[in-house]
């Protein structure tokens, strides 16, 4: 039995939506899954924020430890409550598909041990051009 995790965010959930109804399942919405909560920089350009708190910024990119967004969570929070969506995941049916965010994807990655990649080098709300097709 296959399974579909969501962020209860509504971007996520219309697209885990489409792959359910592809394949008859329904998702599972996952509140851990949610995307960071970015305080005062919550709808702020990545160029913006790189011009104008370069620092900081900088410390976000590399995934260090002590950052935490202005006025919202920090990463390690981040981490901790993506680490526990992970352990959802991974205890439940498989394969298993996650539909989540930028952020979220960066946590679990620091989660497990690897290197997010830089945040501008994401493609925030770029549609990205499909090479395959589901049969």
């Amino acid at each position: 039995m296959a399974a579909i995790w969501c962020s209860p965010l509504l971007r996520a959930r219309e697209t885990g939506a489409i792959v359910a109804d592809g394949i008859g399942i329904a998702p599972t919405i996952l509140d851990d899954l949610i995307e960071s909560a970015r305080g005062s920089w919550e709808g702020q350009s990545v160029t913006y924020l790189a011009t104008t708190e370069p620092a900081l910024f900088s410390a976000f990119e590399a995934g260090d430890e002590d950052f935490a967004f202005p006025g919202g969570e920090s990463l390690l929070e981040q981490v901790d409550r993506t680490r526990k969506a992970l352990d959802v995941v991974t205890s439940g049916p498989a394969p298993a598909l996650v539909v989540a965010h930028a952020g979220t994807i960066r946590a679990a990655l620091i989660a497990v041990g690897r290197s997010p990649p830089p945040e501008r080098e994401l493609r925030h709300g770029e549609p990205i051009p499909l090479t395959w097709g589901i049969a």
